[in-house]
């Protein structure tokens, strides 16, 4: 495992088209002690090919190219966190763009405030060719916050914050996520809401910096795509992001101490899946997981249709 200050995870699937502006701008980064993980994720296109040429193009670069059968973008992550030598993380999407200073605008960040648990930067986003609903670019406002600067999230209150779930804004502390084993639940999207949910509930702060470090491209076909889109097909993932936070909590034995931050975020969570679920099945999933989780936790959730969910005591 390669030391490094920063380890930077870029999951890889058939990203021909793209993968170039991303090789290019990680490659002009100022910082010195930089981990390059691209984790192919079983492309069928030339995205291998092009990693391997610049790879022996550019033999300067700490660069390491791990193939795996075609998991998904929260399996490939999850490999990049077994394998990453650093002391922070960082994620880019394969089709994106970091500024030349961006990791060490960041690193420098996180270097003067040991208790931070990660830093955030602004985002300039693209939009690509297709077909773009104000639906399914909702989130994009919340890119750039409204506040800057360092933010409490110990409280309970913090989970609903505007702190977007997004990982390529962001540098994480490795050793929280280390001491902590935060890793992805395996679904197609909302996997960086499970992995912030559970990061949020054991970090102290947090900060905004004003900087636009980040090129986010939105195109037809990418899985920020389908975040936006609130898909019928992937409205379960949801419900897995909540059976992921809740094992999180009963593993660390964090109830009752931290109670109010698993209600808070359950609720955040099942919040969104209001569109995609009618009432009987909300109410389903719901006893669900008090079943399975909170029951035996002496929790109990309680479904109210169509306007929220509270906590009641069993």
């Amino acid at each position: 495992m390669s030391k490094a200050l920063v380890s930077i995870i870029v999951p890889v699937f058939n990203a021909e088209k793209h993968i170039a502006r991303c090789l290019g701008g990680l490659a002009a980064q100022k910082l010195a002690g930089i981990e390059l993980l691209f984790i192919n994720d079983g492309s069928t296109d030339s995205s291998l090919a092009m990693l391997e040429k610049w790879k022996s193009e550019n033999p300067n670069l700490n660069l390491r190219i791990i193939t795996q059968k075609n998991q998904g973008v929260a399996a490939a992550r999850n490999v990049g966190l077994d394998e990453a030598g650093g002391k922070y993380i960082m994620f880019c999407d394969s089709d994106d763009l970091f500024e030349p200073n961006a990791c060490e605008r960041m690193v420098s960040v996180m270097e003067a405030d040991g208790e931070l648990a990660f830093a955030q930067c602004c985002v300039d986003v693209e939009v690509g060719e297709g077909d773009h609903s104000s639906a399914r670019l909702w989130g994009i406002k919340s890119f750039t916050p409204e506040v800057f600067g360092k933010v409490d999230i110990s409280d309970p209150a913090a989970i609903s914050q505007s702190f977007e779930f997004v990982l390529w804004n962001k540098i994480f502390r490795k050793s929280i996520i280390d001491e902590f084993q935060i890793r992805f639940p395996i679904v197609k999207a909302h996997e960086d809401d499970a992995f912030m949910y559970m990061l949020r509930s054991v970090a102290k702060s947090a900060v905004y910096i004003e900087d636009k470090l980040y090129h986010h491209l939105i195109r037809e076909d990418s899985l920020t795509s389908d975040y936006f889109r609130r898909d019928m097909k992937l409205r379960d993932d949801r419900t897995i992001v909540c059976a992921a936070v809740c094992e999180f909590f009963i593993r660390h034995k964090f109830i009752p101490a931290r109670e109010a931050t698993l209600v808070k975020i359950l609720s955040q969570q099942l919040r969104t899946c209001l569109p995609l679920f009618s009432e009987g099945e909300m109410g389903m999933i719901v006893g669900e997981i008090n079943k399975k989780y909170l029951e035996q936790q002496g929790i109990k959730l309680v479904f109210m249709p169509a306007k929220f969910i509270h906590v009641k005591k069993s």
